[in-house]
């Protein structure tokens, strides 16, 4: 949760991919393209 934390504080990753990965990470949804890494920049 750190490494999110700080990457989205640097802004490698946007509000959106943000909340998608912390919800993975909760447990509250499935992976998504976005949330893994594979969505389009």
């Amino acid at each position: 949760m750190e490494i999110l934390e700080r990457r989205f504080a640097e802004g490698e990753i946007t509000a959106e991919e943000y909340r998608s990965r912390q919800q993975v990470l909760d447990g509250d949804e499935t992976p998504t393209a976005s949330a893994t890494g594979g969505g389009a920049r």
